[in-house]
């Protein structure tokens, strides 16, 4: 998901990027692993978990549910569903239809949540694939993007347990951004976002951190919650995600 990908060739990108696994691109940067890097593997996979609706993997409603269950620890659904709209695979809002003249607004809280309970390797970026449209439906179209974190105990596991209100409230805040899924042209396109988690756990705390590149992100054995929350508009739709 960076700005040379497209909808139809993001697995092949990201099967390149996986066998040579030297570095990684995002709009905003290029990260490239120094020498000493700390991986279980020299071939490890540069991404944690990818999806993308469409691909063969995810080609239908069915197939694309299971395959983000099975991408994160624990997923909560709140007003959000998995839709295929004439092929167009993606995680969208249920639609709400405006108030009436004079009634009150709809009750958004409409948001879905995405659990790792203790992430395998360190991660830098998430990069989020979202539908871009036009037309009514699609007018201030916007969700709140959140991503949390808990710091990996000293036995090294993520303390605290992200899947109840109180102790995900106490996790660390690293990205909070909204994003919007109108544009004022006729087309429906994919495009991609990449938030930044160097601000994450330990990042910039000292005066090595900047001269480390291997230091800054979240570290394996964090707790991590990704959050999608609709704000605006009629109609959204998330198409893809990787959290490199």
């Amino acid at each position: 998901l960076t700005s040379n990908t497209t909808l139809y060739n993001v697995d092949l990108e990201w099967r390149k990027a996986s066998a040579k696994s030297h570095a990684y691109t995002s709009p905003a940067r290029t990260v490239t692993p120094t020498p000493n890097v700390n991986c279980d593997s020299q071939n490890q996979d540069p991404c944690l978990l990818s999806w993308i609706g469409g691909m063969d993997k995810a080609n239908d409603r069915k197939k694309l549910t299971s395959l983000i269950a099975s991408s994160f620890d624990d997923v909560y659904y709140n007003g959000w569903i998995v839709v295929d709209d004439r092929g167009k695979v993606g995680l969208a809002p249920v639609v709400v239809d405006a108030p009436p003249p004079g009634g009150n607004p709809p009750n958004r809280n409409q948001h879905v949540q995405f659990y790792i309970h203790e992430t395998r390797q360190r991660v830098r970026v998430l990069n989020v694939l979202v539908m871009k449209s036009y037309g009514e439906d699609w007018m201030d179209s916007r969700i709140r993007v959140e991503v949390s974190v808990s710091a990996p105990s000293k036995s090294g596991t993520a303390t605290g347990d992200a899947t109840t209100d109180g102790e995900a409230k106490s996790m660390r805040v690293v990205v909070n951004e909204e994003v919007t899924g109108f544009h004022h042209s006729n087309t429906s396109i994919p495009v991609p976002y990449t938030f930044s988690l160097n601000e994450g756990i330990g990042a910039d705390t000292d005066a090595n951190a900047n001269a480390n590149a291997n230091e800054r992100g979240i570290p394996r054995g964090s707790r991590v919650m990704i959050s999608m929350e609709m704000m605006g508009g009629k109609k959204f739709k998330v198409m893809g995600m990787s959290l490199c």
